[in-house]
């Protein structure tokens, strides 16, 4: 085993890192979609700050993000979000993302359950949902709310 992992695309290392960073912290878009799975949103920088901006997105929704490499206001992001950082019903004013999803497909995985939505302009955005005793059960077609924290959705330039 190695205490050190390359991500490499077209002969060139995205990201040399730490076993847990590449997809804790990826430092691209190419290395947050080649490393585990994650949410992709597309949209328009709003606003842009060291540690947040704001993204609307191409259906209209408003989305805050931690901006990893997007140059300037007007810049058009991909946003990744892991499926596992996606709260199902979160209480009122805990984060500051928060959507509701028709559940599309529902996919029992013995621990979890991939929760497949259509929300914020996508079809397939996946939530992975533990199941815990007294979590209350779900159905397709059901509309759920759903939200995320900014610092979990990083936000990278597009070339």
């Amino acid at each position: 085993m190695s205490d050190r992992i390359a991500v490499f695309s077209a002969g060139r290392i995205q990201q040399l890192a730490g076993p847990e960073e590449p997809y804790e912290s990826p430092e691209n878009a190419f290395v947050a979609q080649f490393i585990g799975e994650s949410n992709r949103l597309l949209g328009r920088v709003e606003t842009l700050e060291a540690e947040r901006c704001r993204v609307r997105l191409d259906d209209g929704s408003v989305v805050l993000a931690r901006p990893v490499d997007v140059p300037s206001v007007g810049a058009r992001p991909s946003l990744s979000l892991r499926p596992e950082r996606v709260a199902l019903d979160p209480p009122s004013d805990a984060l500051r993302n928060v959507f509701e999803g028709r559940i599309e497909k529902l996919i029992y995985l013995g621990d979890a359950t991939r929760v497949v939505l259509r929300t914020c302009g996508s079809d397939e955005f996946v939530a992975k949902i533990p199941n815990t005793h007294g979590r209350p059960g779900l159905s397709r077609g059901e509309t759920v709310r759903i939200g995320w924290r900014a610092a979990d959705c990083r936000a990278f330039h597009l070339p």
